[in-house]
């Protein structure tokens, strides 16, 4: 929904390995006050990490799409729908305080903090193939 945030992620390898049985997870929460703009999709290949900020200072993840062994996102490893955060009418989106945290296949990651969210998505279709796997 147009007032939620990304907070939360999962992606499978070559198999459906996140909860549910699924190969991809967003954890999404609402936030009142808060809307998107100005969305874009970008894709990468495996291993790569797929950084909102590589396109824009202030953008969030506002949507995504992870392979599984092959690149399956329109030819990519991942897509990453990035958009303009507001909050209350103000621009919203990360600071310089931002870092990458990685896992393997099936292995649920969410935000430490109440005021952090995601930006970006890194996969590795069968290998673990990121940068910090």
């Amino acid at each position: 929904d147009g007032n939620e945030v990304a907070v939360g992620a999962c992606s499978g390898g070559g198999h459906k390995d996140c909860s549910g049985n699924s190969g991809n997870k967003l954890k999404c929460c609402a936030v009142p006050g808060y809307y998107y703009s100005g969305c874009n999709i970008y894709g990468a290949d495996h291993g790569v990490n797929n950084d909102c900020r590589d396109h824009g200072e202030h953008l969030v993840l506002e949507g995504s799409c992870s392979s599984g062994e092959h690149k399956d996102c329109n030819g990519f490893s991942t897509l990453s729908e990035c958009c303009s955060g507001h909050h209350d009418g103000k621009d919203a989106g990360p600071t310089s305080e931002c870092t990458w945290e990685y896992s393997g296949h099936g292995v649920a990651l969410e935000c430490g903090r109440s005021d952090e969210v995601l930006v970006g998505r890194c996969g590795s279709g069968h290998n673990e193939d990121c940068p910090g796997n």
